[in-house]
């Protein structure tokens, strides 16, 4: 197995274990611990994880953006969740956006199956889904997200998406603050996001638990300008206020069980 692979593999799994020892990880990649030692020294100066004594666990800090594959592993029972409550809103013949999360992405799976749908987007995988799954789709190109190299932005996608109107636009976030502010880490893909909204007749913010009540670095929008939030928790109660006009859908089981 190549470097750059085994490196993946690590990552892969400390994405779904949150900690590993390096004991561990040499029994999944099947390579000696001084390797892995190796190895998750040559991650850590990439920024992607922390090291501790005998072990680490991914960087995830709220202001660095994680790479794609890695978002896409991570709260994943949470991501399908809200990604199928998501796309039961989607009727035959509806134009939708979707944006460059995750959360989004996971929805693709749940909107294969529904007749005469167009979806619009600026996430390369969300478009090769489209693609794999024969879904009438249109890819809102520009420049590659130098960032994460996972969606695009600028002038060009900017520019197709003001072109459109939509019924639906599906988006998610790094943050939810608890006066209801949706905040984000990268400029350059706010933008994007505030015109897929701007330009839909129905905003649906896809929230699993993590976003909750903590901040990043560029806002978005209040959360009063949309019609849906979904979430596997019930996301009232973590507001400070009350927002009649937003239809909340959450995962009635996850109820305060006391």
């Amino acid at each position: 197995m190549y470097t750059g692979e085994r490196e993946r593999e690590i990552l892969d799994i400390l994405s779904q274990h949150d900690y590993a020892t390096v004991e561990f990880l040499a029994s999944k990649v099947h390579i000696s611990p001084s390797s892995i030692r190796r190895d998750l020294k040559r991650l850590e100066l990439k920024g992607l994880i922390t090291r501790s004594y005998g072990g680490a666990e991914i960087k995830d800090s709220i202001n660095k953006q994680i790479p794609f594959f890695l978002r896409s592993h991570k709260n994943t029972k949470e991501k399908t969740f809200v990604a199928e409550m998501a796309a039961s809103l989607v009727k035959p013949g509806d134009v939708i956006f979707l944006d460059s999360s995750t959360s989004t992405y996971f929805m693709i799976e749940y909107l294969k199956n529904i007749k005469n749908i167009t979806i619009i987007t600026n996430s390369l995988a969300s478009m090769s889904l489209c693609s794999e799954y024969d879904i009438n789709s249109f890819f809102a190109g520009g420049q590659l997200n130098p960032e994460n190299r996972s969606c695009c932005v600028g002038a060009h996608t900017e520019s197709f998406i003001n072109s459109v109107h939509a019924d639906f636009c599906f988006f998610s976030v790094q943050s939810l603050t608890k006066d209801g502010i949706l905040y984000d880490c990268f400029s350059n893909e706010v933008l994007p996001r505030m015109l897929m909204i701007k330009n839909s007749e129905k905003k649906v913010f896809l929230c699993d638990n993590s976003k909750i009540n903590h901040y990043s670095a560029y806002k978005l929008c209040d959360i009063s300008a949309l019609n849906y939030i979904i979430s596997d928790i019930n996301i009232k109660e973590y507001l400070d206020n009350d927002y009649p006009n937003i239809k909340f859908l959450y995962d009635k089981n996850t109820d305060k069980k006391s």
